[in-house]
């Protein structure tokens, strides 16, 4: 689930040859867009997320994303819509007067696919222009900042009955190291550490893998088996 969190770490920059040529591990190992290997990166972004002050509401972590062509009027709406359906589910489930309906809206708004937010955040959070920008940081990745550091609050503080540990999956759409030299048990060797620089929905259920939102059925396709060490459920039918 994090960013450069507690379930994968990553290892030192390395070459590695690919055909005739001398590549980095950070353009190798990152063209699927799944996993990396620039731990200077790791460094960088927890450092940029731990100095982030923390969003007075979830609105106003997510107003930056509008540089990025969010809609701020529509996203509103959705969130004062879904406020009072929220406010319920905490109060059925024991937890209105300890956990914050905003950022309960974090974690839906996060879940949605229209607008994704999530795929917007994701994906300068691994852009190979992320650090393409004044301190080594793109403008567009610190528009999304205050939504990563209040998402990030938000998952820290469900409450026990939402952490999980024990084994999730996690199906991707292409092989490693690529689909000219697939050789997974190489790739992936006993102490190998790599690193997911974004969030990631994981599940615990096989079949999902299959569905078009993991790895499909068709393809190159690789299912990740982690073993957590924590993480937190966050399924759709609560957010």
């Amino acid at each position: 689930w994090r960013p450069a969190g507690r379930m994968l770490i990553c290892p030192p920059p390395a070459l590695c040859k690919k055909r005739d040529d001398m590549s980095t591990a950070r353009e190798r190992g990152e063209q699927s867009g799944e996993i990396g290997f620039d731990r200077a990166w790791v460094f960088k972004l927890r450092k940029l997320i731990n100095a982030t002050p923390v969003a007075n509401s979830v609105m106003e972590s997510l107003r930056p994303l509008e540089v990025l062509g969010v809609d701020m009027e529509e996203l509103a709406f959705i969130l004062e819509d879904t406020r009072g359906e929220m406010q319920h589910k905490l109060t059925v489930l024991k937890i209105s007067d300890t956990y914050s309906a905003d950022f309960a809206l974090s974690i839906h708004v996060y879940s949605l696919d229209n607008p994704s937010i999530y795929g917007i955040v994701n994906g300068e959070m691994y852009s190979p222009q992320r650090d393409q920008g004044p301190g080594g940081i793109s403008n567009r990745l610190r528009a999304c900042l205050p939504y990563i550091k209040y998402l990030c609050v938000a998952l820290e503080q469900l409450p026990e009955q939402f952490v999980f540990s024990g084994r999730c999956l996690r199906g991707v759409k292409w092989v490693f190291p690529n689909t000219d030299d697939h050789d997974p048990e190489q790739y992936f060797h006993t102490g190998k550490k790599v690193t997911w620089y974004e969030f990631k929905s994981t599940s615990r259920k096989m079949e999902l893998m299959y569905e078009p939102r993991f790895c499909g059925k068709d393809g190159a396709r690789t299912i990740f088996d982690i073993e957590a060490c924590k993480v937190r459920a966050c399924v759709r039918r609560t957010w």
